[in-house]
């Protein structure tokens, strides 16, 4: 796996540039889910300023969302460091917390805009597919949310949480 996508100094100015895989295609999964949502949103006739608020709300939300979920699930970690649930950079994020945070953020933002819920579900359904799918290429890439171990001839080698060469299942 490959759980950095980029490491390097860049010459002459001594700027280090270092790029996780899975912050890389995590913002790839939102870009994406946003710009088909974007795209089906002005074939419905939606305000394109509406939507641009409306996206602002998801992504606050939805990391939200998926921290408080790690952190409320792996709080011996931040029992004795409590300011370090706010360290995004160290890791931890948590799926269907933040789809749950999306949710609520959504719902509270279509309920004051005075949109449809039903309609804006509708919108959002593929979008939320294509996110998901992007964002577990970084789970992949970083060798997280691995499977059981097996002999089988799709496992894969993820060395980099697990500690040793056993072939898993990639779950992601």
């Amino acid at each position: 796996m490959h759980p950095i996508l980029l490491d390097f100094t860049v010459p002459g100015v001594g700027f280090h540039v270092r790029l996780p895989a899975y912050g890389f295609f995590l913002a790839l999964a939102f870009l994406s889910a946003i710009q088909l949502g974007h795209v089906r949103a002005m074939k419905k006739g939606l305000d394109p300023e509406l939507m641009g608020n409306f996206y602002v709300v998801l992504i606050l939300s939805s990391m939200l969302g998926a921290r408080a979920t790690y952190v409320a699930l792996e709080w011996q970690r931040f029992a004795d460091r409590p300011w370090e649930a706010l360290l995004l950079w160290k890791g931890g994020l948590v799926f269907y917390g933040g789809l749950l945070g999306g949710f609520l953020g959504c719902y509270a933002f279509v309920r004051w805009a005075r949109m449809s819920a039903l309609a804006m579900a509708d919108l959002a359904a593929p979008c939320i597919a294509l996110g998901h799918a992007v964002g577990r290429l970084g789970c992949y890439f970083n060798g997280c949310c691995h499977g059981v171990p097996t002999s089988g001839p799709f496992g894969v080698a993820f060395p980099y949480t697990t500690g040793d060469y056993q072939l898993r299942h990639p779950t992601q």
